[in-house]
């Protein structure tokens, strides 16, 4: 017993030594403010009760402003067809620490798009994830997309960035 009582006087003198220590300075905020260049699109998708692998290499190249301005250009394949295009897109953005939202005019469709992804960073390695919900968003004006999302039961994408 007397041995119990010391541990937990020891256990009890740790904790109170690690909760009453100086902190050090908090870490700064993660930030988009760069280049950062697309590499892969990575996950799963279910339709029609049928659920697939996605692993996809893209070439795509986006800058974000500090005056919360983004370009975005390369070569992107949409995720519900075969298409592959060439394009740039401009627009506005936010960032909230865990989520980015992008707003631009679509060149193909001369509409505009905003398209909300869940963020990580790690490093010099940023993590956008795209899921089910934020597809029905990002679809909403699309008619091609609205299509394709009604075969759709689940998804989930990572696109994996390198700062540059």
């Amino acid at each position: 017993m007397k041995h119990l009582n010391k541990l937990f006087l020891l256990i009890f003198v740790l904790a109170f030594a690690i909760g009453c220590s100086k902190s050090s300075d908090p870490a700064p905020a993660a930030t988009i403010v760069g280049k950062w260049k697309a590499s892969t699109i990575k996950g799963s998708a279910t339709a029609l009760g049928q659920t697939q692998s996605i692993n996809e290499t893209i070439d795509a190249t986006f800058e974000f402003k500090a005056d919360n301005t983004f370009t975005g250009t390369g070569m992107i394949k949409a995720l519900d067809t075969d298409v592959v295009s060439n394009t740039s897109v401009s627009g506005k953005y936010t960032f909230s620490g865990s989520e980015v939202t992008m707003t631009y005019t679509d060149p193909s469709t001369k509409k505009e798009s905003v398209e909300t992804y869940k963020v990580t960073i790690s490093g010099s390695t940023m993590t956008w994830n795209l899921n089910l919900d934020a597809y029905k968003k990002l679809a909403a004006n699309d008619p091609n997309s609205a299509l394709a999302l009604a075969f759709i039961s689940a998804l989930d994408l990572n696109i994996t960035l390198q700062k540059q």
